[in-house]
């Protein structure tokens, strides 16, 4: 068994933050029917973590499934950035350098057009 402890991370770590996102409207095309599609996703499993990555040549996701008898498996999926946004309603990341703003407010004037 592997274990792997959850949250964002690049090489360097420049840029560190949070992420929200909303499920599709129902009907939409959602993560699990990506999953499903791709032969990843079997009835009465339930997604319960993914994590995108993009690269210089590669996009992907690794989503973490649990099974009905309890165990947890991950795998992993191709897609583009556009495919995987696309398949939630809205879509939020923040990001600061070092990630010195998480989570933190933030004072500022109001920018004059």
């Amino acid at each position: 068994m592997e274990s792997k402890t959850f949250g964002a991370g690049t090489q360097y770590n420049d840029w560190k933050g949070t992420v929200a996102a909303d499920d599709a409207e129902v009907g939409i095309d959602n993560i699990e029917d990506l999953l499903k599609k791709a032969g990843k996703l079997a009835t009465g499993e339930t997604i319960i973590a993914v994590e995108f990555s993009s690269m210089p040549n590669a996009t992907d996701i690794d989503a973490y499934i649990l099974k009905a008898d309890g165990t947890t498996y991950r795998v992993s999926v191709d897609v583009s950035a556009d495919e995987f946004m696309s398949k939630f309603k809205r879509f939020s990341i923040t990001i600061s350098r070092g990630g010195e703003y998480d989570g933190q407010d933030i004072n500022f004037t109001r920018e004059i057009k």
